[in-house]
């Protein structure tokens, strides 16, 4: 009887942090959770190196082991788990030193790396680029990354094949589309108030997400539309809350900027359909997740045109990509702002979002990566 196919997947950490990376890990967890499944004939884990449990919601426990940081229990059992396993799927660069441990004793492994953004356009070692050319195959999350990865390091084309982001898999669509009127007593805004959202990571090391191009383009929009609120959730760094909130008063929009940092994963969704507008002209993401979570939400999407998150608006399709220049932003904000977002337009846009980038599709090109 032939051996059940191993596939070992090795994270750096999916469950305990937030953020694009973790979002694709466990995506792939659960889809590879669910291909395992359903198939006898194959067998999945997950180890991770600083995730102490996972969340069973993406994938059964005993499918998953993490470490907690301890790095070398993680590296003795990756090895003893890689040199019995076919296929092992490593989330990062970081993680190519463990895969070619592995492959020294398991010469017959086919060794797959995960390339999301920055983490791979930076300078990597030569050893790094070597074994990626040799004996690596890679999943490149866009267009974009693929040809950083070509251009920045020689990564032979042929090497590189697109696994775009997607919606989680529990993502169903919204009924209803009306702004929340819990949000809009709690803000003291009108229903009529266009209201623009930004949702990343703020911090000294994150400013070129586009947040800084939002701000600097409010007074302009301003000027059209002086009603207008601005909120800002993710993350924020104290270092970084106190610039802004600078600039902020520098400008002069301190009425029209909410700050609110991190909010509840159940809140989130209520911004989104309060927001008229997401926009995020960011220069650095691999592809861009939150681009597709707000057109989910029936957002009309500004981004960069200057890096992955082109793609995640379907070319088009989802929302438009400037340049990220202040007056571009203003520009494009007022432009979409001007016509009034309609139950029917939101629908539209979450239509084409979820044929665009549903789970189901995403799993199935997992299955076709693997073979």
């Amino acid at each position: 009887m032939q051996p059940n196919k191993k596939i070992l997947f090795l994270t750096l950490d999916a469950f305990s942090n937030i953020g694009g990376i973790q979002t694709v890990c466990k995506n792939i967890a659960f889809s590879l959770n669910s291909i395992a499944n359903k198939s006898e004939k194959l067998e999945f884990m997950n180890l991770s190196v600083y995730d102490e449990a996972a969340d069973e919601k993406y994938i059964d426990t005993k499918e998953f082991h993490g470490f907690n940081g301890n790095r070398l229990s993680f590296l003795l059992h990756a090895f003893k788990r890689g040199i019995s396993s076919q296929i092992i799927l490593i989330s990062h660069v970081n993680l190519l030193g463990v895969a070619l441990i592995i492959k020294l004793f398991n010469r017959r492994s086919r060794i797959v790396m995960l390339a999301h953004g920055t983490e791979i356009w930076r300078p990597i070692y030569k050893w790094k680029k070597y074994f990626l050319n040799l004996a690596v195959d890679i999943w490149s999350v866009s267009l974009h990354t693929r040809q950083m990865l070509i251009s920045n390091h020689k990564i032979k084309a042929e090497k590189i094949n697109i696994l775009n982001g997607c919606l989680e898999p529990f993502y169903k669509v919204v009924q209803s589309l009306s702004k929340p009127e819990r949000l809009l007593s709690l803000h003291g805004l009108s229903l009529s108030q266009p209201i623009l959202l930004s949702v990343c990571r703020i911090s000294t090391h994150d400013q070129n997400k586009g947040y800084d191009l939002t701000l600097n383009a409010l007074p302009k929009i301003l000027m059209e539309f002086p009603d207008l609120h601005y909120f800002m959730i993710g993350h924020i760094e104290q270092s970084e809350f106190t610039r802004i909130n600078l600039l902020i008063d520098k400008l002069g929009i301190i009425k029209h900027v909410t700050i609110l940092g991190q909010v509840p994963e159940t809140d989130l969704g209520s911004y989104y359909l309060l927001a008229d507008v997401f926009v995020l002209p960011s220069i650095k993401e691999g592809f861009g997740l939150v681009f597709i979570e707000a057109a989910s939400f029936g957002c009309i999407v500004i981004s960069s045109d200057e890096d992955g998150s082109k793609e995640a608006l379907a070319y088009g399709g989802l929302g438009v990509a400037v340049s990220p220049d202040a007056a571009s932003v203003a520009l494009q904000v007022a432009e979409s702002l001007r016509t009034p977002r309609s139950p029917i337009a939101r629908r539209k846009i979450i239509k084409a979002c979820v044929k665009q980038f549903n789970h189901k599709s995403y799993e199935h090109r997992i299955k076709q990566l693997l073979k």
